[in-house]
């Protein structure tokens, strides 16, 4: 299973820890966007989070059909000590976790411009 962290500070022997209030995630792979959303709404710390998902196909940064997750937790922060947290599917798989830094508005206003894009 692979698995890519950007935005998470982790050193070599430090546990993993994500802490945040936005967090972009991708994918390797397309997801059932309806199946997804479904289950991730169902988790008990996630039932009101605002939850963008988006296919791409290949592209030079990337390149192999994935699927773009944007999610905002509100104003309750996500905690977790567990890399798989946004594990999906049977496989699973892991996707690349980006935290967005909340402290600017213009990273999530370029994820929101990201995400307005259609599906390719």
């Amino acid at each position: 299973m692979l698995s890519w962290h950007r935005g998470i500070s982790q050193v070599k022997n430090d546990p993993f820890r994500l802490n945040c209030l936005k967090v972009l995630l991708t994918y390797p792979t397309h997801l059932n966007k309806e199946v997804y959303r479904q289950k991730f709404l169902a988790k008990p710390n996630c039932r009101h989070v605002h939850l963008w998902l988006a296919h791409e196909g290949v592209n030079p940064d990337i390149p192999y059909p994935h699927t773009h997750v944007l999610i905002d937790f509100g104003c309750r922060r996500f905690e977790s000590r567990n890399p798989g947290c946004f594990d999906f599917g049977s496989a699973p798989f892991r996707p690349l976790i980006h935290v967005i830094d909340n402290r600017t508005t213009n990273a999530w206003r370029s994820a929101i411009l990201y995400f307005m894009k259609e599906d390719r």
